[in-house]
């Protein structure tokens, strides 16, 4: 493990000590366990439905108000803008979710819920938005295929984990 840096007086700072510690804190958990890194994933996808489908029932009462509305001159009401903005906000929120959250928070609702955490498998740290983006793509494109590699794994690590360096670890109650 490498040594916090240094300042002035050549000591470390107290954040820069905190953050090492925390990072070998991380290290030293033990890897999640296949089944509630499934049950984190399953959460993660009702949460995704839950407000996916809701926007978009909001946008769509706002375009069937819009259509019987006599008042055609409000743009923003227009089913052919709405459209745009369905799109937009389901990619801001999927991107929020899946990529944000992991690099900002360690890990998305559904993992922080069931007490996990994402972290780079050689230092402990926070993936950066880069390396959270790689491993959301590597998640997506190797999906059963990686599900089988954990299953065939002791340490329960994905295909994407191992693609993109990065592994879960149990923060809260028994592993």
């Amino acid at each position: 493990m490498e040594q916090a840096p240094l300042n002035r007086e050549g000591t470390p700072s107290i954040q820069e000590a905190l953050s090492q510690a925390e990072q070998e804190h991380w290290l030293e958990r033990p890897n999640a366990p296949l089944a509630i890194r499934l049950a984190s994933f399953v959460l993660d996808l009702i949460f995704i439905y839950l407000f996916i489908h809701g926007q978009h029932r909001l946008l769509q009462a706002l375009s069937i108000y819009s259509a019987t509305s006599t008042q055609s001159t409000l743009f923003l009401l227009n089913p052919f803008f709405l459209g745009f903005v369905d799109i937009f906000v389901r990619t801001s929120f999927l991107f929020f979710y899946l990529v944000f959250s992991v690099s900002h928070f360690g890990g998305t609702l559904g993992n922080l819920l069931l007490g996990l955490r994402v972290v780079d498998d050689q230092s402990g740290r926070k993936l950066s938005l880069a390396r959270s983006t790689t491993r959301l793509l590597f998640g997506v494109s190797t999906n059963l295929l990686s599900l089988s590699v954990a299953m065939s794994r002791p340490d329960g690590r994905t295909l994407h984990d191992l693609l993109s360096r990065t592994i879960i670890k149990k923060i809260r109650g028994r592993a």
